[in-house]
């Protein structure tokens, strides 16, 4: 696991770094990008994170839902359940529920980043 704890060291780094505004315009992009901060995206954010993250398939269910990014921030896995079932196509109950694991653990992740970085105005720019 020695990559991991070499991720989160450089992640601990930089936002020690953020915080203190020594890190480069081109860093603070790099940043930003890596370490997102999905509370106030609107619903066409949260379709691109979807896509971004390849769960594309199912980004039109949480359009048609209005799902903007706090509403997203706060789903529970039965939440993301609900709106999948509710817009459920073509997926096998199988392939869905793989893919609210997964969303549910990009979820978790970033509201790590979201609770780390609160109070960042970085975060937010």
């Amino acid at each position: 696991h020695y990559p991991l704890r070499r991720q989160r060291q450089m992640c601990i780094r930089d936002r020690l770094r953020l915080r203190h505004s020594l890190l480069s315009p081109s860093e603070r992009k790099a940043h930003r990008r890596a370490h997102p901060c999905i509370d106030g995206w609107p619903a066409k954010d949260v379709r691109k994170f979807l896509e971004g993250v390849g769960l594309g398939r199912y980004a039109s269910y949480f359009l048609a839902s209005n799902t903007d990014g706090d509403r997203l921030l706060g789903m529970t896995e039965d939440d993301l359940r609900g709106v999948m079932l509710e817009h459920r196509d073509k997926e096998s109950l199988e392939e869905m529920e793989a893919a609210v694991d997964y969303l549910a653990a990009q979820l978790i992740v970033l509201r790590e980043r979201s609770t780390a970085s609160a109070g960042l105005e970085e975060c937010h720019a």
